[in-house]
């Protein structure tokens, strides 16, 4: 009878910790009526060549090439925020060209998330020697405690690097193999935008960046990481990352060789950062409210996301953006391609619901995971960031999107999606019709056993994953 007694006494404790984790994320929040007063999208237009130019950055290398050249170009100042740093090759060279910068006299400033501290930094030498190392300020977003459940969920998933008031990078790629460099066989397909400055920066995106950087930084829920040295392996990895300078030399000599930003980039006329309120706790819907306020302006609206879990809010308004513009296509994973388990088994149990909303869906499977965020508007508006079309992105992860008003860089995405609908299929009516490009990929048995269990436990677990 006493095992039975402490095996109850152990199962409520679960419970109990587990609803903590859950229950402040349960309730959606709605978008203040302020907010939707101050907020016009066609603020996000103007009729004018803009001081700002951007480049779309496509590829894993040449996102690799481009960080390190935006990080030598450096003369003053580095702000970095990630969702996840990770200390495999790709991270070990930013961390050895952010280090060189430090050496340089420049300050960096690093932000990453709780869970990514909590999971894969702090046993890392390499982080240690980062984090510690002279001119480098290392901060931690939400650290992760047990004795606070209630505060786990929330992450920062914004993802920028600014140099100076010179230029900045922002998308939604992680600074690891996956997504950086060419270290692997395979790369999560992604996009970030280089924005450069040609004038004052004072009253561009790059001010709003710098702006939002700094609002973290004041946060509660933001704090310094120092972890404690282990002498002998953290200058091991010190100076192992400086000797990866040289190394970095002889892979990417172009980076460290003059180049044409203004002949490289392309014109603006206007770009806007769009960002999710920044605390640490459920969040106001706002990004999500911008992108559909944007997307109602125009006729066509193509979209790439990683994966779809809406709620019914979401579906209201994909129903009712549907029923305003001519035609709103969506690109996402098959399922058999998908790189988030939890995407995938939602959209096996969801797939009627989000097509009932009569968004158009096309299934990608390719060599690669599709792991772009991006709002294409018409022949001239492009919104590109790290906002995944769920209900993690609209209500408890801090996300950053560019508005960007331009014909230059969106004939360049959109040639980009025409070009990703080659791999996909579409369901016409019952059955599936296949473009010439798409990868028939065959599921494992043991996969597919695990997402018919996350099947059965989504119903519970959609909303926070």
């Amino acid at each position: 009878m006493k095992v039975k007694k402490v095996l109850y006494v152990v199962l409520i404790v679960i419970a109990f910790y587990l609803l903590s984790v859950a229950i402040p994320y349960v309730k959606h929040k709605e978008v203040k009526a302020s907010t939707k007063e101050n907020f016009n999208p066609q603020d996000c237009y103007s009729d004018k060549v803009g001081l700002e130019r951007v480049q779309a950055i496509l590829e894993a290398k040449e996102s690799m090439e481009m960080n390190l050249r935006a990080i030598n170009e450096a003369k003053e100042s580095i702000q970095v925020a990630t969702y996840k740093l990770m200390p495999d090759q790709a991270g070990k060279d930013l961390m050895a060209a952010l280090m060189e910068a430090a050496d340089r006299g420049v300050k960096v400033e690093f932000i990453t998330n709780g869970i990514n501290e909590f999971l894969d930094l702090k046993n890392s030498p390499y982080i240690k020697a980062f984090a510690n190392y002279n001119n480098v300020e290392f901060y931690i977003y939400n650290k992760i405690s047990v004795l606070k459940p209630w505060k786990i969920q929330a992450s920062l998933h914004s993802k920028y690097l600014v140099c100076d008031d010179k230029m900045y990078l922002l998308g939604g790629r992680n600074m690891f193999n996956l997504f950086m460099g060419d270290y692997g066989k395979h790369h999560n397909k992604d996009c970030e935008l280089l924005v450069y400055e040609t004038g004052d920066a004072d009253q561009t995106s790059l001010a709003q960046v710098r702006a939002y950087h700094q609002q973290l930084l004041a946060l509660s829920d933001v704090v310094g990481y120092h972890p404690k040295k282990t002498a002998t392996k953290v200058n091991q990895a010190t100076e192992e990352l400086r000797q990866r300078r040289a190394d970095l030399r002889r892979k990417y000599p172009k980076v460290y060789q003059d180049y044409d930003w203004l002949a490289k980039t392309v014109p603006t006329n206007k770009v806007t950062l769009l960002n999710t309120p920044i605390a640490a706790k459920n969040k106001r819907p706002d990004l999500w409210y911008y992108l559909n306020e944007l997307a109602k302006q125009g006729e066509e609206v193509s979209i790439y996301t990683p994966y779809i879990i809406a709620g019914k809010e979401m579906y209201q308004d994909l129903t009712r953006l549907s029923k305003e513009v001519d035609q709103v296509s969506i690109i996402t994973n098959a399922v058999e391609n998908g790189a988030n388990p939890f995407g995938c088994s939602d959209y096996l149990n969801q797939r009627d619901n989000i097509l009932a909303t009569n968004v158009k869906v096309h299934e990608f499977s390719g060599q690669d995971s599709l792991h772009m965020k991006a709002w294409l508007i018409d022949d001239s508006m492009s919104v590109v960031g790290s906002f995944n079309m769920d209900m993690r992105s609209t209500y408890i992860d801090t996300e950053l999107m560019l508005a960007v008003d331009s014909k230059d860089l969106n004939q360049i995405l959109r040639a980009d999606f025409n070009k990703t609908l080659q791999g996909t299929r579409c369901l016409e009516g019952e059955h599936y019709q296949y473009e010439k490009n798409y990868l028939n990929k065959e599921m494992k048995p043991i996969k597919k056993v695990i997402y018919a269990i996350m099947r059965l436990t989504s119903t519970f677990t959609r909303r926070f994953l």
